[in-house]
This record gives structure tokens, C-alpha cells and sequence, in this order.
């Protein structure tokens, strides 16, 4: 029994390696394609869809196809040797899931650490636009961030506390909360610990960066509320916290942050022109939903039975490749 689900780990592992690899191999050669279809996309789902979708494949492969069929296809009690390219794939895909995990707790860390210093003599602040436990900190510079993903915590530097007015603060912290309501710390995470190939590619990190800036923009959206008076409020407290911010360098937090440190121009010019959702659902979001759905109804259309039959053949053969 035991032998028989250690040998069931081997073939997942070598499933999920396989195919993450073919899919990530697509995912590069048709990256230039997808990049002219997402021209001019800035809702953060497309860039999230994009970035997991050879992962997402892998697990569905893997989980939905593989294992089901080694369960039920395989004979138990039938000892078999694995040829060498099996091997490589399964100690392949045990990589991958030990880096992803190494990768992730290394991120953790790091956060942890900036976040632990940029907080320290926090006091909490009770400000009634502000719907989670909210603190002051001290000599943090041009900061205000949201920590945390199901216990969110609200920080604002002194700093920023002072420069802003009632209504540029309430603005900012609006900002803040649409980020912890789109869940967005915890998309964070899933970059970090992403088990597939494409997290060692620069092409992952561009997406990414691309989600950073989307996120951003999307919060902006939810914050002013398709009301000029509160994007003309945020803009103001957005150009107030960078300037404040101008000439340092910020931690990386981890976490939903006002500012970034990145240049804001982009940020303000949307604001200011009424730039909000009415890109939500770009052209790519659809297009990738309409293949998502084409791909269930094709697999849904399948006898399950013969889908699995052939996908155990699939596995014997693989196993049996020297």
C-alpha cells in the first residue's frame, strides 16, 4: 500500500513537471501575441490570469487527470521500474514545489523583517474613515500600508498624518481598504510560493510588476467611486505622500502600500481624467474566460472514463521511457 502511493507521488510530481514545462514553454513563445491582444489592459485579473495560467494548467492536469487515473487504473501490488526520464521529471517537479516553498518563506521573512522595523512604536489611532485597527508610526517616512491578509492593521507615518488633510486621508485609507477587499496581499503571496517554471523567467517578473501597476490603478478606481471630487482628493494626497517620499528608497513591504515609490504621474493623470472601471472587464479577460469555458466544455463533452484510460496509456508510457 505504501509502495503503491509512493509510486502515485512519482507520477504526479512527474505529471505536474511535464506539463508545467510544456505549458510554460507555450506561455513564452505565444507571450508576444498575448502582449499585443493586452495593449492597453490595466484590470489587475487579466495580468493575475496570464501569470497563473501554466500553473493552473499544471495542477488541473495533474489533479483533475493523473492522479485520478493512477488511483483507479493502477493495479496495486504490481511492482514497476521507472526509466530514467520518469525519475528526472519526478525529482523535477519535487524542485519545483521545494523552491516555490523556499522561495515563498524567504519572502515572508524579508517582509517580516522590513514590516517589523517600519512599525515599531506604533500607537493606534482611532479614525472613524478608516474600517480596520489603525496605528500611527514613527519615523517610518512617507508610509502608509495594510498589513495583513484575513486580520488586516492600517499604518500611517507621522509624516504623512500631518501632510494630509480629513478628506486627503480619507481618500488614501479608501485606497488602502479596496486593495485588502480585492484580496490583494494574498495575491502577493501566491507570486512568491507560484511552484512552476515560469517564476525563474524574467517574463514572470514583468507580469507581475504589471499586476503591481494595475492593482494600483484599480484601487485608485475604488477609492474615488467614479466621483471627481474624491479622485481630485486622492490625487492631491498621492502627490503629497511622494513628495514626501522623493529621494528614498522603500522597502519592499510586502503589502498593499499608498505609494510605492514608484513615479505617480500615471496614477494622477488617470485620476484627474475619470480613468476608473470602465476598463474592469478589458477585451483579455474575456477572451481568456472564453477559452477557459471552450476548454471545460471540451474536456465536460468527454466520455470521463475513456479520458482517463488514455491518460493512464500516456502514463505507463512515460514511465517506461529509459
Amino acid at each position: 500500500m505504501i509502495g503503491h502511493m509512493l509510486f502515485g507521488l512519482q507520477v504526479a510530481l512527474a505529471w505536474f513537471c511535464a506539463v508545467n514545462v510544456v505549458a510554460s514553454l507555450g506561455f513564452l513563445v505565444s507571450h508576444a501575441a498575448a502582449e499585443r491582444s493586452f495593449a492597453g489592459s490595466t484590470h489587475p485579473r487579466t495580468f493575475l490570469v496570464w501569470r497563473f495560467l501554466p500553473l493552473l494548467v499544471s495542477v488541473i492536469a495533474t489533479a483533475g487527470f493523473a492522479i485520478p487515473a493512477y488511483m483507479w487504473l493502477e493495479p496495486r501490488g504490481v511492482e514497476e521500474a521507472t526509466g530514467a526520464v520518469a525519475r528526472v521529471l519526478s525529482i523535477g517537479g519535487g524542485l519545483l514545489l521545494g523552491a516555490a516553498m523556499m522561495r515563498g518563506v524567504r519572502s515572508l521573512r524579508r517582509t517580516s523583517r522590513a514590516l517589523r522595523a517600519c512599525v515599531a512604536g506604533a500607537r493606534p489611532i482611532d479614525h472613524p474613515g478608516a474600517p480596520v485597527p489603525a496605528f500611527a508610526v514613527p519615523d517610518a517616512g512617507a508610509v502608509m500600508l495594510l498589513a495583513g491578509v484575513v486580520r488586516p492593521r492600517l499604518y500611517v507615518s507621522e509624516q504623512v498624518l500631518a501632510a494630509l488633510d480629513a478628506e486627503e486621508l480619507n481618500a488614501a485609507i479608501a485606497h488602502e481598504i479596496a486593495h485588502h477587499r480585492s484580496w490583494d496581499n494574498a495575491k502577493r503571496r501566491l507570486f512568491a510560493f507560484a511552484p512552476d517554471v515560469l517564476s525563474w523567467t524574467a517574463r514572470a517578473r514583468e507580469i507581475e510588476d504589471r499586476w503591481h501597476q494595475a492593482a494600483e490603478f484599480s484601487a485608485d478606481a475604488a477609492a474615488a467611486g467614479g466621483c471627481e471630487k474624491e479622485a481630485a482628493r486622492l490625487a492631491s494626497a498621492l502627490v503629497k505622500v511622494a513628495r514626501l517620499a522623493a529621494g528614498n528608497r522603500m522597502p519592499d513591504y510586502g503589502c498593499a502600500l499608498f505609494h510605492d515609490g514608484h513615479p505617480v504621474g500615471d496614477r494622477v493623470r488617470r485620476l484627474i481624467a475619470g480613468g476608473a472601471a470602465s476598463d474592469a472587464r478589458s477585451v483579455s479577460v474575456a477572451r481568456a474566460a472564453c477559452s477557459v469555458v471552450a476548454v471545460a466544455l471540451t474536456i465536460g463533452a468527454m466520455p470521463w472514463p475513456a479520458a482517463l484510460a488514455f491518460v493512464q496509456e500516456v502514463t505507463e508510457a512515460l514511465v517506461h521511457l529509459p
